[in-house]
């Protein structure tokens, strides 16, 4: 049985490489879930302030988004903004595990095709999840079309 089952991991992961990522990404949140009882965001602020050495009032009335948000509630902290998106192909599972509780607003898309206007966000941030897209030139092709020209793009 336990080759049956490695044999079938194997077959699934080469085979269907996205759909092996984001079952193992869903598992990952659940066990977080379930073991916090809730996933906390207090950690994030200093990752789009500090850390890259911007005020928070640089944000007031911008339009953000975060690429591969996850269901911590990443934005939650940015209170100021005009909007505070996260995108995830797994936003809709997230809400479940909590995410509903945010005020931040979650769309489930890939980023590869992302349902916003052209020249629409002025920050975007992609922390840890260029790795779990499909297509990562067509992610960076809808990144610089949803930016402004003006608009700064940070990338971990």
């Amino acid at each position: 049985m336990r080759l049956l089952k490695k044999i079938r991991d194997v077959l699934v992961r080469n085979l269907f490489p996205i759909v092996y990522k984001r079952y193992h990404e869903l598992r990952y949140w659940k066990k977080q879930y379930y073991q916090e009882k809730c996933l906390y965001n207090e950690h994030y602020k200093k990752y789009y302030t500090k850390y890259i050495n911007m005020e928070e009032s640089a944000y007031k009335n911008k339009n953000i988004l975060d690429v591969g948000c996850g269901p911590r509630g990443s934005l939650e902290w940015a209170t100021m903004c005009n909007k505070r998106i996260g995108i995830d192909p797994l936003a809709e599972k997230y809400l479940e595990l909590g995410a509903n509780k945010h005020s931040m607003e979650y769309v489930s898309c890939n980023a590869e095709a992302m349902p916003f206007t052209n020249d629409y966000f002025d920050y975007i941030f992609s922390y840890n999840s260029l790795d779990h897209v499909e297509n990562v030139e067509k992610v960076l092709d809808q990144i610089k079309r949803v930016l402004k020209s003006k608009g700064h793009f940070f990338l971990w």
